[in-house]
């Protein structure tokens, strides 16, 4: 049997909560409270509780950064169309990039490509003066992007700027790494994967990496083993279930 080609799994970043702080009056701390508790049910994934904490908040206050989140928690359950109602109420504000950057992923996950670059393009001129990593998610999505078009020396150039910025931002070593994997440059790959794991030692797509290099240098048991670590993080990746298949099959 032929070899086969194993899989990496590129890393697009997260969606942005941009939780507006300075509370000023007993409205701010009525919706605060609100968030925190949505925020809460966010991280034990009951995304309906969330809404209902929501839904809370806007009662007190219409602000642009409780729209934001709720957009979110609907972009999480798959509810695209209401998620992209609440992402542009919170655009009312035109100076809220969180919810510009969202609604950029949004495209992207509607395949609406070109929509998206446009967006990116736009975060990447505005510059350094964006809060919270808007500006590095921007250039890294950018660059998740260019890969599906086979433009890799772009999409590395664009990784290479946000390390620029944070030489600690686990989804950029990762896919770095993919790229250098896919152009065969497998000692390169392999650095940038440990780099990820030395800031973030339970990154599942590092592991995934790591265990397609061992594979590809015919160490088929250390990939056995960094996939099966890969799936002890995140028993729901697709990539590392199909490359133990593909290893299964071959071996």
């Amino acid at each position: 049997m032929n070899k086969p080609e194993c899989f990496v799994e590129f890393m697009i970043g997260h969606v942005l909560f941009g939780l507006r702080g300075n509370y000023k009056d007993d409205q701010d701390v009525q919706v605060a409270e609100y968030i925190d508790q949505a925020m809460d049910c966010i991280d034990k994934g009951f995304f309906q509780g969330a809404i209902q904490h929501l839904e809370g908040a806007l009662e007190v206050c219409e602000r642009e950064d409780v729209y934001n989140v709720m957009g979110i928690v609907y972009f999480f359950m798959g509810e695209n169309e209401k998620s992209f109602e609440c992402f542009d109420k919170a655009l009312d504000d035109p100076t809220y990039w969180e919810a510009y950057y969202n609604v950029a992923l949004w495209f992207h996950r509607s395949q609406m490509n070109e929509r998206a670059l446009e967006i990116f393009d736009e975060i990447i001129e505005v510059g350094k003066d964006l809060r919270g990593g808007i500006l590095e998610g921007a250039y890294n999505n950018k660059a998740c992007m260019l890969v599906e078009e086979d433009r890799y020396e772009e999409a590395i150039e664009l990784l290479n700027s946000v390390l620029l910025l944070n030489n600690k931002r686990v989804e950029s070593l990762v896919n770095l790494g993919n790229i250098y994997y896919k152009q065969n440059k497998l000692q390169e790959a392999k650095k940038y994967y440990e780099k990820a794991l030395l800031v973030n030692s339970k990154c599942p797509s590092a592991y995934i990496g790591l265990g397609v290099v061992a594979f590809e240098n015919g160490e088929l048991e250390k990939a056995r083993n960094l996939f099966d670590k890969s799936l002890s993080i995140s028993n729901l990746s697709v990539v590392a279930k199909k490359n133990k298949q593909l290893l299964g099959e071959y071996n």
